[in-house]
């Protein structure tokens, strides 16, 4: 897995019929459970006035305000986003090159927007040097990750420090208790042994200082080393809590180096078991960078995912995954929550946004 960086111009629209963008109205940072690994028990409920608050869902659109510095709010719907020939989602509406084209990571309860001044400059932004006074997610990836996933031991003390002095910094609950496949991949960089493994697929949203919503692109993603793509082998899952779904980042998702996605394999068709014979239900992934929502008929603590079809990588033969988590869990009742949306919403006077919005595209859209 080689160290290049592949910018892809190339965009086709997301195909109609793609898993929606959301499954309601939700503030970015959404409500979440987070803390240290061994302790994510700290609750960050926000009010429509909470200056950590960058943006939202809402009705089918996805608003970002005052992004990375621009000084003004922009806002998308659906039909403003595209597929690069990488995998990834960028959406775009003319506001400035600088900002645009953004990748969107999102589905279920979660978008992180990363703009083009950081995903086409990986050195300085994604691969910089390590320096101790910053968290754990930075500086070259494997050095960050031993950090990282040696938090709740020996570096705990560090981390809550960094906690104190940057206003609140730590992991989001990912509700997982444990992870675990049949094979993990082993390969030498430089020098350095690195293992895919299983683990890799936990906690990946961060949150540090002000910044209370981070994608932990750190930890990379789980890839097996089987001979081949790995057909048969299976990812074991228990969960903190009884859940009715799971959500699953595919693939090799390094926003360092987008080229891995494609060049390496991801899942395409899965059978999911429910605990002690629950149900089995086959999913299949589109082929696009996304967090996928798998529903179950019932609520289980634990699952088995079956790797039963692949999307061939262009270089490697190795099946990759990012992320395996659970959406958060609701802080307070729904009807509660919709309010606040709502007062967020007639505080920056989005309903005004999509009225010019709805004017500039001819008084449509499509649902994100």
């Amino acid at each position: 897995m080689k160290r290049i960086v592949l910018i892809c111009a190339f965009l086709l629209p997301v195909l109609a019929g793609a898993q929606p963008l959301s499954d309601g109205n939700f503030l970015i940072p959404v409500d979440h459970l987070w803390g240290l690994p061994k302790y994510l028990d700290l609750k960050s409920i926000y009010p429509a006035d909470y200056h950590a608050i960058y943006g939202a869902l809402y009705k089918g659109y996805y608003f970002l305000d005052g992004y990375t510095g621009y000084g003004r709010t922009l806002v998308y719907s659906a039909m403003d986003v595209q597929q690069g020939d990488d995998g990834y989602c960028y959406v775009s509406n003319g506001y400035n090159s600088s900002v645009e084209p953004l990748i969107l990571l999102f589905g279920g309860d979660t978008i992180i927007p990363v703009g083009k001044a950081i995903y086409s400059k990986p050195d300085e932004n994604l691969l910089g040097k390590d320096y101790k006074s910053e968290p754990y997610f930075v500086g070259g990836p494997e050095k960050a990750y031993e950090r990282f996933s040696r938090a709740d031991e020996e570096y705990t003390s560090q981390w809550s420090e960094g906690a104190s002095s940057g206003g609140g910094s730590g992991l989001w609950d990912d509700g997982i208790q444990s992870i675990r496949a049949w094979s993990n991949l082993k390969e030498t960089v430089k020098g350095m042994t690195i293992t895919y493994e299983a683990k890799r697929m936990r906690f990946p949203f961060y949150q540090w200082g002000d910044a209370e919503l981070n994608f932990n692109n750190a930890s990379l993603f789980w890839a097996e080393g089987e001979r081949g793509p790995g057909i048969g082998g299976t990812i074991e899952v228990e969960f903190k809590r009884k859940t009715d779904h799971v959500m699953v980042l595919n693939g090799a998702v390094d926003i360092a180096r987008l080229n891995l996605y494609k060049d390496n394999n991801r899942l395409r068709r899965v059978l999911v078991k429910g605990g002690e014979g629950a149900f089995a239900i086959e999913y299949a992934f589109e082929d696009i960078v996304q967090f996928n929502k798998i529903s179950f008929p019932e609520e289980v603590s634990k699952i088995t995912i079956t790797i039963l079809d692949v999307y061939r990588g262009k270089k490697w033969d190795d099946t990759c995954v990012a992320a395996i988590f659970l959406k958060q869990p609701p802080l307070r009742p729904r009807s509660e929550y919709e309010a606040v949306i709502e007062t967020y919403i007639r505080l920056h006077g989005f309903d005004k946004l999509i009225e010019d919005y709805e004017k500039g595209h001819g008084g449509k859209k499509q649902e994100m």
